[in-house]
């Protein structure tokens, strides 16, 4: 009998061992997925913020200002965007992966990443749209203003020959 209980009892041992060495795995993870997520925002949230003070009118006075903004989206658009979108991807599957394996622990879930994620990726695109809408705008006004300052050197013209 007392062979029974040492057994069942260096059983349970090795069972709360493996269980912790699970949890200390998770606990990893978990740091590491959140400290991704946090610096994933972060960098989001300042994007956003960055393309909206890009599209402000008093940021794109010039030709030259729009021409080097709108160089700047096309760059983010294809040269920043597409890898930073397919880290959220891989970082969401993660989190996934690290809240499945919480419940599992009967553990508190983290904070709701996936949400927040989601939310500044969808505040970023309406920033990138915004910048975009901005843009084309102010070109529209420029070529305008270029085209009533040729309209007013043309009738100064006419105003010449007439007075002579």
């Amino acid at each position: 009998a007392a062979e029974c209980d040492y057994e069942a009892a260096l059983l349970a041992r090795q069972q709360a061992l493996a269980s912790e060495r699970r949890q200390k795995e998770t606990d990893g993870l978990r740091d590491s997925v959140s400290s991704s997520a946090e610096a994933m925002l972060e960098w989001a949230n300042n994007k956003a913020e960055a393309l909206l003070t890009d599209a402000a009118p008093d940021a794109l006075r010039s030709p030259a200002d729009v021409s080097a903004k709108q160089k700047a989206l096309d760059e983010y658009n294809a040269d920043e965007k597409p890898p930073k979108l397919d880290k959220t991807r891989e970082l969401q599957r993660q989190l996934h992966l690290v809240s499945d394996r919480l419940e599992e622990e009967g553990r508190p879930p983290l904070p709701p990443y996936d949400e927040k994620l989601n939310k500044a990726w969808a505040g970023l695109d309406s920033a990138a749209d915004a910048l975009q809408k901005a843009l084309d705008e102010a070109r529209r006004q420029q070529a305008k203003a270029a085209a009533e300052a040729e309209t007013d050197v043309m009738q100064k013209e006419n105003d010449g020959k007439a007075a002579a």
